[in-house]
């Protein structure tokens, strides 16, 4: 679990850091360290960030799109190990149910889900980075 916090935040500070390259696909990064009151859930889960965060992307057909550009990180959910998962969010029952407000949650159908692993933080990165530069080209 620390590996998979620590692999989080440094993929954060990465996309922060980058975030102008991907201006035109990338809206938003949602994770824990971004809120407001980051500090209390940083102290809530002992001085380590949820390895959950999700990228909000400007067009509705991005996230679809962008999940199959990757080329190790898996959108398959029966994974065994720590490998990083990553998820459509709109339309996917582990999210949203079907009785949920879409008019309120519009902004799921743009969300790519990133549960992010014990690999190489760079390779997450890298892996990323090609594909968020793949679907701006």
């Amino acid at each position: 679990i620390l590996t998979q916090c620590n692999n989080a935040e440094k993929i954060i500070k990465f996309l922060l850091k980058n975030q102008i390259k991907y201006k035109n696909v990338l809206a938003k990064i949602h994770h824990a360290s971004l809120q407001e009151n980051g500090r209390i859930v940083m102290e809530q889960l002992n001085d380590y960030y949820n390895p959950v965060f999700a990228l909000e992307l400007r067009e509705p057909s991005y996230p679809d799109k962008l999940l199959h550009r990757f080329n190790f990180l898996s959108n398959n959910p029966n994974l065994e190990g720590g490998e990083t998962l990553v998820e459509l969010i709109y339309g996917n029952n582990k999210f949203i149910s079907e009785v949920d407000n879409y008019k309120s949650l519009k902004n799921y159908k743009k969300m790519l889900r990133f549960s992010v692993g014990c690999e190489d933080f760079q390779d997450i990165i890298r892996d990323i980075d090609q594909a968020l530069t793949g679907l701006m080209n």
